[in-house]
């Protein structure tokens, strides 16, 4: 569910809205349904466990309350826009710096909150699975859990896990699991490690420096940039069947891909496949 629309900002989106209802007079004519990846919630004790973090993320007005429901109201603004089903992602931005027990425990309670959507509606709900990615073992575990006893679609991974990108070896056991299942892995951006705000936005007033820094820009760059180490890591030679989804258009990647792969391999990067055609086959 996209909360980045009405952000009380002051952002002229009259023409944004002229395209959305052109978009949903078309899907109506023709009888169409939308399917949507990317459709966030939140649960109560993920936010009590966050505590006053949990006031970095914009949740203005009535948003706080749609993250936290999933149910008929939920299903209703689908009707209402024209979706027929959606892939539900737990928002869970904080849940890697917290103990890996307690994170394991959140991550499970929303994942079996997803599910009972699912069982609900099994016709409107699928979902990607929350992991404690702080602990491997326990993530590829969870994984194998939501796929094959909840029906899951694949996971969502945000970003970097206390400062470690997935092209480190130490996220082996999330991709033989999601190989070996067949499922993707949906690469959500995330807030950029905390030596990048501070060279790129400390500076800036509150709340800019914050919005700048993530859905304006900032962790868009860092998702695609995740993505590049990835390819250049060899994640995907040693996984070549790994299936990576990225949102926002690519996160940037299909604009750049062909300048980054020449002066990558100009560079001396020896792989199997080279980026360019790795965003074509996995991506």
């Amino acid at each position: 569910m996209d909360t980045h629309k009405n952000t009380g900002l002051g952002r002229d989106i009259s023409s944004e809205r002229v395209c959305e209802r052109t978009e949903l007079t078309f899907i109506r004519r023709n009888g169409m349904k939308l399917i949507t990846l990317e459709e966030h919630f939140t649960t109560q004790e993920f936010e009590d466990a966050l505590g006053p973090a949990a006031r970095l993320v914009v949740r203005k007005g009535d948003i706080r309350e749609r993250l936290l429901d999933l149910g008929p109201s939920r299903v209703r603004m689908m009707d209402e826009a024209g979706i027929g089903y959606q892939i539900l992602s737990f928002t869970g931005f904080g849940l890697y710096s917290m103990p890996s027990d307690i994170a394991g425990h959140l991550a499970r309670d929303a994942n079996i909150q997803s599910s009972e959507a699912m069982k609900r509606w099994p016709d409107r709900f699928g979902a990607f699975a929350s992991l404690p990615m702080q602990k491997p073992d326990a993530a590829a575990e969870e994984l194998e859990y939501c796929v094959n006893h909840l029906g899951f679609a694949g996971a969502t991974i945000d970003g970097n896990i206390g400062g470690r990108f997935l092209d480190d070896p130490i996220f082996t056991p999330v991709f033989e699991a999601a190989t070996q299942l067949d499922v993707p892995i949906h690469l959500h951006p995330a807030p950029p490690p905390a030596a990048v705000r501070r060279a790129y936005t400390d500076d800036i007033a509150p709340p800019l420096n914050y919005l700048l820094s993530t859905s304006a820009w900032g962790w868009h760059a860092e998702a695609g940039m995740h993505a590049l180490r990835m390819m250049i890591g060899g994640v995907f030679d040693r996984f070549p069947t790994l299936k990576i989804i990225l949102g926002h258009l690519g996160e940037n990647l299909p604009y750049s891909i062909v300048r980054a792969d020449t002066v990558l391999r100009k560079g001396g990067l020896v792989l199997t496949r080279s980026p360019l055609t790795v965003l074509q086959e996995n991506f």
